[in-house]
Order: structure tokens, then C-alpha cells, then sequence
């Protein structure tokens, strides 16, 4: 499980989401599919069921997206937006 850090600040733009980070007011744009994996994390759906999601709605397996959604995961984690629950 996921959790965001306190001291990020969300901002829906259109199709895309911009994240400020309030540490150092660096600012993330992510496009209409990085949207969608945040605002799924965001209610709290499993790891699984982001795959599963996606994988429906772009047609196509889960194990075609997952090195996609682990790279966008793990980046989110090394940017100091996403923290693992532990």
C-alpha cells in the first residue's frame, strides 16, 4: 500500500495533474495516464487492480503495462510524492 506525502499539493489541469512539492516547490506534469494512476491511488486501489483497470481500458494484458506502471510508480517514490506504507 501507498500513501502521499504531506507536503504534496495536487492541481487538475484538463487531462493532465500537476504536483507541487512544497519541500522544494518543484513542479510534476503528468499526462492523462499518469492522472489516472494517482487519482487510483488516491482511492486506494491495490497495485492489482490499478493493473487489472488499466489493462481493461487500453486493451491489453496486465503483464504488457506493468513495467510502465512499476517505472511511474518507482518514480513517484524517488520524487518524494508516493511513500510505501509499511
Amino acid at each position: 500500500n501507498y500513501e502521499f506525502s504531506k507536503y504534496i499539493h495536487f492541481e487538475k489541469a484538463n487531462d493532465s495533474l500537476i504536483i507541487c512539492n512544497k519541500l522544494d516547490n518543484y513542479l510534476y506534469d503528468f499526462n492523462s495516464i499518469g492522472k489516472e494512476i494517482i487519482e487510483m491511488l488516491l482511492n486506494n486501489k491495490s497495485y492489482e487492480n490499478i493493473l487489472q483497470e488499466l489493462s481493461i481500458k487500453y486493451e491489453t494484458s496486465t503483464n504488457e503495462i506493468k513495467p510502465d506502471v512499476d517505472e511511474f510508480i518507482k518514480s513517484l517514490i524517488e520524487n518524494g510524492i508516493l511513500i510505501i506504507k509499511g
